[in-house]
């Protein structure tokens, strides 16, 4: 098969050995460079000795105005107006694609003399990785419209996974699309872990309140809104605790932000914060307050102490603690803690409050756009969302896969975990050449 290297915006195609009016004088680099950078790449062809200097000039003009739209669209962080080069090499049936981030139609004298030569020299910057689509495509759906809860418990998870087969030899890029069901959210928090299903499975980011080991002076009550259905009542200081066993403790190393969800009663106070393991004192305590559920008790980093994964412990157990400190007469009422791990992070608020239920809270990692959209994918105005961090992305084929956790909130004291989330997942591939299929 020919080698094809053209430039396009899905409507203007300009091809560079198209064998009629341009031909390749050699197969220019298709390397990557550093990871998220751009390439400069030189593209040399011999005009058809047929195609006339009107043609040359308006051939010229058209690349150049691809390359000024490319360099338009990442001046002006535009969403769409996408403009790509398309790849083929020779003997190859596979496509590889490159977003086209400007350039210049140059020669080494002048656009004469360049005609007099029969020489065309194009100069254009894109993006490092290839990818498998275009990028006004709409990717590959890695995870399809699952329904997950906002707890974990024996109705459901909160979380998808994404495996690392098939997946590219450069990073992914994502989109991902959670629509919210029943009673709608103000906050959506996505945290991510990346593992073999065994090391996946063996780490749960909710800690209920029926999995405590010791309850630090407060009940268990039922509760049919709460994960699990049963909450921890407090009315005096203490430190409730959950234990991860010795042989379970290497699924929990990382990096995480740890919330609780809590709410207080009565006319005193209440601070909480969190400790782990040799921890005698929460690095960062919060107020309990009456008016919402969701409280952020900061980084965390887990063990506390380096693991060395060949020597780990067997027996034994690692404390996560909540230190609850209550003034006066007051109720604290916990429905869980959260560790949301920050390996791929991302936090999104409506800053005007709850969005409503079939709505869909869009993180477009294609566009690097965060918005609003009703259950047909089409964009609300009036409700902004404001995003904190990188858009995900999913790292390469045998790195371990990846698991979404999906949090939310919406802004009160009324329970809502057992309401849903359905979460589609948008994927296109990286890859570090245009050649094979890795």
């Amino acid at each position: 098969m020919a080698i094809v290297r053209k430039i396009t915006d899905g409507t203007t195609t300009v091809d560079f050995n198209d064998g009629s009016t341009l031909h390749l004088a050699r197969p220019f680099d298709l390397g990557v460079g550093s990871e998220g950078g751009d390439v400069t790449t030189v593209i040399r062809c011999l005009w058809d000795s047929s195609v006339s200097q009107d043609n040359r000039a308006a051939t010229r003009q058209s690349i150049q105005l691809l390359l000024n739209k490319g360099r338009d669209r990442r001046k002006f962080r535009r969403a769409e107006d996408w403009v790509w080069l398309e790849v083929r090499s020779e003997n190859e049936n596979l496509t590889r694609y490159a977003v086209v981030k400007g350039g210049l139609v140059a020669s080494p004298t002048s656009n004469e003399e360049d005609d007099k030569q029969d020489f065309l020299r194009v100069s254009i910057t894109r993006e490092a990785e290839w990818r498998d689509a275009t990028p006004d495509g709409a990717g590959q759906a890695a995870v399809s419209a699952v329904t997950i809860y906002n707890k974990s418990d024996a109705d459901g998870d909160n979380w998808v996974t994404v495996s690392d087969s098939g997946r590219g030899d450069a990073p992914s890029i994502t989109k991902i699309i959670n629509e919210v069901s029943n009673n709608g959210i103000d906050t959506l928090i996505v945290g991510a872990k990346y593992g073999s299903t065994t090391h996946l499975d063996g780490f749960n980011p909710w800690f209920n309140p029926t999995d405590l080991a010791n309850n630090g002076g407060g009940t268990q009550t039922a509760d049919p809104l709460a994960p699990a259905d049963f909450t921890l009542v407090t009315m005096t200081s203490g430190e409730p605790y959950w234990q991860i066993s010795a042989a379970n403790l290497d699924h929990y190393h990382g990096n995480y932000r740890a919330y609780v969800y809590a709410k207080g009663a009565g006319l005193g106070s209440a601070t909480i914060g969190i400790e782990h393991g040799s921890q005698t004192a929460p690095l960062t305590t919060v107020d309990i307050p009456t008016t919402h559920l969701l409280h952020d008790l900061g980084p965390v980093t887990l063990p506390d102490f380096p693991i060395v994964f060949s020597n780990l412990p067997t027996t034994g157990n690692y404390q996560v603690r909540l230190d609850i400190d209550v003034t006066g007469v007051y109720t604290v009422t916990i429905y869980g803690l959260i560790l949301v791990p920050l390996e791929e992070s991302f936090f999104v608020t409506s800053p005007e409050g709850i969005t409503g239920s079939n709505t869909q809270w869009t993180i477009d990692g294609f566009t690097q756009n965060t918005y609003l959209a009703n259950s047909s994918g089409d964009q609300l105005l009036g409700f902004p969302l404001v995003p904190s961090g990188r858009h995900p992305q999913i790292r390469m084929a045998n790195d371990d896969n990846i698991r979404f956790y999906f949090f939310a909130d919406n802004g009160s004291t009324t329970p809502y975990f057992n309401d849903t989330m359905q979460i589609t997942v948008r994927v296109k591939d990286g890859h570090l050449t245009s050649i094979g299929t890795g």
